[in-house]
């Protein structure tokens, strides 16, 4: 059985993927961030069932703002001004469906899911074998972003 370091359980921690996972990419580092969501998600977040899906909601939905903002999803593409365009889109027509306007602590909640998602993707190009995948060429798209005090 065959094994590749690709993906971190942690920024300082790689972990041994069998190429039998899907995530082992077969040499082919994705750039894409919908991939990159599903390998956050089995191989660094480790909370409850609950607190899993709430949080895939969130990221999904930037990922799907973004697919209709920019028209793709490449990571290379995900800059702090659009970060600020999905802020002000949730502060203005985030719940449109319902009519009602998001909460900030809603706001909140989905910023502090974003934020460890970008971080992990963002330190992926310290993984040996991965140093030549720079995910934001602008820096990372959520480092100047903090949840705002409710």
């Amino acid at each position: 059985m065959e094994t590749c370091s690709l993906l971190p359980k942690s920024p300082s921690q790689a972990l041994q993927i069998t190429t039998r996972n899907k995530f082992a990419w077969k040499g082919v580092v994705p750039k894409n961030i919908g991939p990159w969501i599903e390998a956050y998600f089995e191989k660094a977040v480790k909370s409850s069932d609950s607190s899993r899906r709430v949080s895939r909601r969130d990221i999904l939905r930037f990922h799907s703002f973004m697919l209709k903002e920019v028209g793709n999803d490449l990571c290379r593409n995900w800059s702090p001004r659009l970060t600020k365009l999905f802020l002000d889109f949730l502060r203005t027509q985030g719940a449109s469906a319902t009519g009602r306007r998001l909460t900030d602590r809603t706001i909140n909640r989905i910023i502090s899911h974003l934020k460890p998602f970008a971080n992990w993707l963002d330190n992926l190009k310290q993984i040996k074998g991965l140093e030549i995948f720079d995910p934001f060429p602008l820096g990372n798209p959520m480092s100047d972003f903090t949840p705002n005090k409710t």
